[in-house]
């Protein structure tokens, strides 16, 4: 998916994962369809929502920046909930509801690791993991009151409306071999950094000055200038 291994036996079998891209494709244009028609409308949280989220599958950084965020935000008076969907997690909950900091990790070995850092590293911070994230957000904000949410990889999740779209991107593997997936990592084309609001560009000490300026230049199409920033 990345594109960086090229032997013959990842050519084919990118080859033959080309008609499940096909189809993914053709899904994804249903569901924008269905959206801009407002046939599945976004749904509203109760409160404002900052997303982080990701063009590829694969680590760019978005819970280590949603970690910080949260902080910055508790620093300044503010009580933000995140909402994550805790990928990899051996459980079938949709509405856990877990505080930062009072959390007995040795009865919940099973969190997913995203889930685990976020409630180790965090003091007090509410956190709604699983599936439904509208379910867990009505009942923050109806137990806590809380009225401000960080969406974890939320560049996807379309069904919720956000305030503030902001999307990372690897910029030593912006776009892996190019391909959607699963042939490629894209999860989306690169024509839906249209909707980003800001661009964060990570791993920029892995590439060259050069590459960044490239990068940058290639985003500009989709995303103006001032809002491609570099970590």
């Amino acid at each position: 998916q990345s594109g960086r291994e090229q032997s013959a036996a990842a050519r084919i079998v990118r080859a033959l994962l080309l008609p499940a891209s096909i189809i993914y494709g053709l899904i994804l244009f249903v569901r924008e369809v269905a959206l801009h028609s407002g046939l599945f409308p976004q749904r509203k949280l109760p409160g404002k929502v900052i997303s982080i989220g990701n063009l590829t599958t694969g680590g760019t950084g978005k819970t280590p920046l949603t970690l910080q965020l949260a902080q910055t935000l508790m620093n300044r008076g503010c009580r933000p909930a995140i909402l994550t969907r805790g990928y990899g997690a051996a459980y079938s909950h949709s509405d856990l509801l877990l505080q930062a900091g009072h959390v007995d990790l040795g009865a919940m070995d099973w969190l997913a690791d995203e889930v685990i850092l976020l409630a180790t590293r965090l003091q007090d911070c509410w956190l709604g993991v699983g599936k439904d994230r509208f379910a867990n957000a009505a009942r923050l904000h109806e137990q806590h009151r809380v009225e401000l949410f960080i969406l974890d990889d939320g560049f996807s999740h379309r069904q919720v409306a956000r305030d503030l779209e902001i999307v990372l991107i690897d910029a030593a593997n912006p776009f892996g071999n190019g391909q959607l997936f699963p042939a490629g990592s894209l999860r989306e084309g690169k024509g839906a950094l249209r909707r980003a609001d800001l661009v964060l560009l990570t791993r920029c000490e892995m590439v060259s000055d050069t590459t960044l300026d490239d990068l940058t230049e290639e985003l500009s199409e989709y995303v103006s200038p001032d809002k491609i920033l570099r970590l």
